[in-house]
């Protein structure tokens, strides 16, 4: 948060769905920071299914323990795979959390840490210097495009 006269300001965050087993980016949005992580997940889901794409598993952190999210992946025919909030209420899901098969799944959520680190760090992503929402969403898409177009080029 910032401390410029006339309020503060939270900045923007992206949200990334990245596949698993090739660490590419698949699906983004650009919220303000201010906003609800799981309020994202149905559009994440809907750019999928837009696209004729259907997810057996969606691997997601702790900031999207909330049934909503639950309901939403199951809309989509999407398994949540998500870690446990403490004092949560949510229960299991629909993987039991002590499984094998839950920790595996989870495992594979730190692939969209990974690319979080490479857009930082290769592409432009970690010091944002543009205002306004549009603005950054255009950064941001330019960015993930970068990182599609180089993995294009290296096959």
């Amino acid at each position: 948060m910032s401390t410029r006269k006339g309020g503060g300001f939270y900045g923007y965050k992206l949200h990334l769905a990245v596949c698993s087993r090739t660490g590419l980016p698949l699906a983004w949005d650009v919220v303000t920071a201010s906003g609800a992580d799981m309020r994202q997940v149905g559009t994440l889901l809907g750019q999928f299914a837009r696209r004729g794409v259907r997810p057996r598993t969606a691997a997601m952190d702790r900031g999207y323990d909330y049934q909503a999210v639950y309901t939403v992946c199951a809309s989509y025919g999407t398994l949540a795979v998500v870690a446990q909030r403490r004092n949560s209420g949510t229960g299991d899901g629909p993987i039991p959390r002590a499984s094998e098969r839950f920790r595996a799944l989870y495992r594979a959520r730190a692939s969209v840490e990974r690319e979080f680190g490479r857009l930082k760090h290769h592409l432009g992503l970690a010091h944002l210097r543009v205002r306004g929402l549009p603005k950054a969403r255009l950064h941001a898409d330019l960015c993930l495009i970068t990182r599609l177009a180089g993995a294009l080029q290296a096959t």
